[in-house]
């Protein structure tokens, strides 16, 4: 529900958008390799990624489960910590292969749990270094070890209400619309970083890292060939 909505509201606002929803393992792959390509095809662009699911954090990074990832057994015993690792995204991967590109700046927020339910595990991860060259907002909705919030009286998270909130109050925008919902999406997470400081953000986390270049929401919000790509794949 949570990624039908939005993307329907990126979507009135004029953006291209691209929704999946329950993806294997090898389909998340794909999909990464999709997103390569689309970036490699419309230097100077900017992204958003919104990842809405089940997830889980391991030695500090961020882990997204596919539908086809193993269950962990009752006891959360090694081996089974082990595969569920392995049949696991590695978001800091996805990251690492993303800031290859030439894309102006990256925006994700992930909507789902950090909990440590493979504290049992000892997989040893390659070592993939978190870049510091590139132009990454990252927006995690809960804290490390915590677990996403829901609102039982609604259909979408806790976050995702928000976020849709501040969607919705740029309905009707002019021809620069685009670039006015792009400075909403920043203004929404610098309120969240404010919250954070003052200890009232409700267990959103906020990551920035390095720019690469001078970056302007003024610039203009150039198409790429996402469409054409996608049949490819």
């Amino acid at each position: 529900n949570d990624i039908v909505s939005i993307g329907k509201e990126l979507e009135d606002l004029g953006f291209q958008v691209m929704t999946f929803h329950n993806l294997t393992l090898l389909c998340m792959d794909k999909l990464r390799n999709v997103l390569i390509k689309m970036l490699q095809s419309c230097p100077g662009c900017y992204m958003f990624f919104f990842y809405a699911g089940h997830g889980f954090e391991y030695k500090d990074q961020q882990f997204l489960i596919p539908i086809d990832a193993p269950l962990l057994s009752a006891e959360q015993g090694t081996e089974s910590c082990n595969a569920l690792i392995k049949k696991s995204v590695r978001f800091r991967r996805w990251r690492h292969h993303l800031s290859l590109t030439e894309t102006q700046l990256h925006i994700a927020v992930l909507d789902c749990c950090r909990t440590l339910s493979v504290k049992n595990a000892d997989l040893k991860l390659e070592d993939i270094l978190e870049p510091q060259t590139e132009n990454w907002i990252v927006l995690s909705s809960c804290l490390s070890g915590r677990s996403a919030k829901e609102n039982s009286k609604s259909e979408h998270s806790l976050f995702a209400q928000k976020f849709l909130r501040e969607l919705d109050g740029h309905k009707g925008v002019d021809q620069e619309g685009k670039v006015r919902t792009m400075k909403a999406v920043l203004s929404f997470f610098n309120t969240v970083l404010s919250a954070t400081e003052r200890g009232s953000s409700q267990g959103f986390e906020l990551k920035r890292s390095l720019c690469r270049g001078d970056m302007s929401l003024a610039d203009p919000v150039l198409e790429t060939k996402g469409t054409q790509i996608v049949r490819e794949m």
